[in-house]
């Protein structure tokens, strides 16, 4: 018998450590969500602010240290050729082979190599894409709750973890995701 369970929000691009630990301390939310980027200088993955190429950025590797036990992580990658220094990187936090992070976004002819790494990875869905993973993204730009509920059933029926990009993100009203009834926990990027 399906069990409802509970709606794991994830505070959206929380890009520098005043964000991460608010959203950490913050009951509220179970998680953050980061942009992440390669740095210019090749100093690592560096989180993008507020999507704007970072001068001054913070290394991914600060995100999953801060990142408490009980929290996740979604990683959006916004560039080519990440996979292996997010593999090194996951696996030195401890955070590989757990379901304390998931990414995203993954440019499609690099998603055989994240997965062969290994690596958790949700394929975005939209009216526009369609990438399927392990898990989903689902992301509605016309905030059309019928494609939305549609698309949880599809990710429910094939037992794949859900994650959502809360419309109050492209200016809508948040969605009540309580009365779901799911296999798996639903994480909820939003503000």
């Amino acid at each position: 018998m399906e069990e409802s369970l509970p709606v794991r929000l994830l505070k959206h691009r929380c890009n520098n450590p005043v964000y991460m630990g608010e959203a950490f301390r913050e009951s509220r939310y179970s998680g953050i969500e980061v942009d992440v980027v390669q740095s210019p200088e090749d100093y690592g993955l560096k989180l993008w602010h507020d999507h704007c190429p970072p001068s001054i950025a913070v290394g991914l590797d600060l995100a999953l240290h801060l990142c408490p036990a009980d929290k996740t992580i979604a990683i959006n990658v916004k560039e080519y050729k990440l996979a292996g220094e997010l593999h090194a990187l996951l696996m030195r936090y401890g955070f590989l082979n757990t379901d304390r992070y998931f990414i995203f976004d993954v440019p499609g002819p690099e998603l055989e190599e994240y997965n062969e790494l290994g690596l958790r990875v949700f394929g975005r869905i939209s009216e526009y894409e369609e990438q399927y993973a392990e898990g989903v993204v689902i992301d509605s730009f016309t905030q059309d709750l019928d494609f939305v509920r549609g698309e949880i059933d599809s990710a429910v029926h094939n037992m794949q973890d859900i994650a959502l990009i809360s419309p109050t993100l492209r200016g809508g009203p948040e969605w009540d995701y309580q009365d779901l009834t799911l296999q798996k926990a639903l994480y909820v990027i939003t503000k």
